[in-house]
């Protein structure tokens, strides 16, 4: 079978959607953040116990910022490895759920237009079963399709 396109990775990308512990706080990630936080001239604590914490607070803010913007840099490289074995076809960044309700882009740990900076379309990975009365599946394509750029919904 021919291929037509590629998905970057899959549900491993999101940290914060299946009941793990909520972000990535190694001494590892909090140096970046701290980095990042200074690069940007930001007054606000850094420690893992704050970023943490989901009460909305600038530390939260910058923590959620930070993240994805590491999330889009992760995206990035993963596009270019997949364009340096195939430049021929497409490659999509997968989604689970809608980042525009509850707290799935938290969740999620992407911001979509800083994603479409860095792959070429949206690969959607929600799947419909049995009904969908909320049309929870034809507003995330909606959504996705306001940037301007492919979307593809292979599973249902």
């Amino acid at each position: 079978a021919e291929v037509d396109a590629w998905v970057i990775g899959g549900e491993q990308l999101y940290p914060d959607c299946f009941g793990l512990p909520p972000g990535d706080f190694r001494p590892e990630s909090m140096a970046h953040f701290r980095r990042f936080v200074a690069l940007r001239g930001w007054d606000v604590p850094t420690d893992a116990a704050t970023a943490a914490d989901p009460t909305p607070t600038p530390t939260r803010a910058a923590w959620l910022h930070f993240r994805e913007q590491a999330m889009a840099d992760r995206a990035a490289l993963y596009y270019q490895e997949f364009l340096a074995a195939d430049p021929t076809r497409l490659v999509y960044y997968p989604t689970c759920n809608n980042p525009f309700v509850t707290a799935m882009r938290a969740n999620m740990g992407h911001a979509p237009a800083r994603v479409l900076g860095v792959a070429d379309g949206y690969e959607t990975g929600q799947i419909a079963i049995n009904d969908d009365q909320e049309r929870m599946n034809l507003m995330t394509v909606l959504h996705y399709a306001a940037y301007g750029a492919p979307v593809v919904t292979p599973r249902r």
